[in-house]
């Protein structure tokens, strides 16, 4: 087994470097690499982030929302939680969950903590969750990757993680169990402290199975983040659907929104209400038609257009509440 280090903390390039592996490497000899990301919500390839995500929170906080390959529901990663993924080709491995989890779990022995792998892909303390985990399978070969929570910001898991409206859409939707961090358990474990004990002594790798990517696997790398990770289209935008009904009162009168956002843009919108102005309803709607459905582009698109002038004691910023809210 070789082994990489991985230290870049950006989320679609890691990403990215899970994609690079598992498509350009034989995988004669498995892979395994360790890496963090900074604040990330990172969602399960199937899910739709408007409904798992509180997505004004994570833009105030300036937390990243990142699309991974597996499926599975959506995590928080910060600098606390050590990232996880083993490439293999070999096939009584697919599927088979506990076998890559028992890795981690005979790791955290060392530091005296007793870990059990639980329902379909977790890894428990005593009834709380520290370890999710998925898996990816690409022609005759696997990743299975997992978080290892250490010392993450609890709080901005519970704050960005809770959506504030439910949808009628049939994306997956995430399960929220009760969560812990290892250092809750054991105050004096590192994660740096937890690389060299699986390194060492559970997987007994040496200097020489240490593996660093080179400079053209990198700028591969960078390519598969530009062409898929790092777009909006693949993470804000990938293959959901749901519907809206938006109404409030103003003091212009009332506005009521009816849409669909499929494929991350604004369809079937209608705008209803007693409301007057120099412009229509019709405007409103053609404005917004087959447009990313995300607040920053709505609101430099309102100011572009000017939509403040539309409707009488209506501002652009009330229907973008509206909108998002």
């Amino acid at each position: 087994m070789k082994v990489i280090i991985n230290h870049n903390t950006d989320p679609h390039f890691n990403l990215s470097v899970e994609e690079y592996i598992i498509k350009n490497y034989d995988l004669e000899e498995d892979i395994i690499m360790l890496w963090r990301n900074d604040k990330t919500v990172v969602i399960g390839r199937n899910q739709n982030p408007y409904n798992e995500v509180n997505l004004e929170y994570l833009e105030a906080n300036g937390i990243t929302l990142a699309r991974r390959l597996s499926g599975g529901g959506a995590v928080y990663h910060d600098l606390g939680n050590l990232n996880y993924t083993i490439f293999t080709k070999e096939k009584n491995a697919f599927n088979n969950y506990k076998k890559f989890c028992m890795v981690i779990i005979e790791t955290l022995r060392y530091f005296g903590i007793e870990a059990n792998f639980e329902g379909r892909n977790d890894i428990y303390i005593d009834g709380a969750k520290f370890s999710g985990n998925a898996q990816y399978f690409y022609q005759d070969k696997m990743f299975h990757h997992g978080t290892i929570l250490f010392s993450v910001d609890l709080n901005t898991l519970s704050k960005v993680l809770v959506s504030k409206e439910k949808y009628e859409d049939k994306a997956v939707k995430s399960n929220k169990s009760k969560v812990v961090n290892l250092k809750e358990i054991n105050s004096s474990i590192t994660i740096e402290a937890v690389i060299e004990t699986l390194i060492t002594k559970v997987l007994k790798l040496k200097k020489e199975d240490l593996y660093v990517l080179n400079e053209n696997e990198l700028k591969e790398v960078e390519k598969i983040k530009n062409e898929r990770f790092g777009l909006w289209e693949w993470n804000y935008g990938k293959n959901f659907s749901f519907q809206k009904i938006k109404k409030a009162k103003f003091k212009g009168g009332t506005i009521e929104l009816t849409f669909e956002v499929k494929n991350g843009l604004i369809n079937n919108v209608k705008v209803y209400g007693d409301f007057f102005g120099v412009k229509t309803n019709s405007d409103l709607e053609e404005l917004l038609i087959n447009k990313p459905y995300n607040k920053e582009y709505i609101g430099k698109l309102f100011r572009e257009e000017k939509v403040d002038n539309y409707f009488y004691l209506i501002t652009s910023n009330e229907i973008i509440d509206l909108l998002f809210e």
